[in-house]
């Protein structure tokens, strides 16, 4: 019985550090109405973005994310996702 404390101790660790960035605050609020909304006549392309943790900006996630939104199409509830996690690291925005 014993022997499973350590592992019992990493685990229960692990899961409070977990939930510790699940609280994290982004700096973004995608959900907010406040902010400007220009009206985009053309197509969007996001060119091998990266997203990185609020808390440590130099760990990089999803590096090179390429995707391109077209006039009509949505992002839906995609975008707004990605931005309540992560922060957006981007110079490869086209409009």
């Amino acid at each position: 019985m014993t022997s499973f404390i350590p592992n019992f101790q990493k685990a229960r660790l692990a899961c409070a550090l977990i939930f510790n960035l699940i609280d994290l605050k982004s700096e973004i609020d995608p959900m907010s109405l406040q902010g400007q909304k220009p009206e985009i006549l053309g197509s969007i392309e996001f060119r091998e973005v990266v997203f990185s943790y609020p808390a440590r900006p130099e760990t990089k996630v999803l590096q090179g994310l390429s995707f391109k939104v077209e006039p009509g199409q949505t992002l839906g509830k995609f975008l707004p996702i990605l931005l309540s996690y992560w922060n957006l690291n981007a110079d490869r925005i086209r409009i």
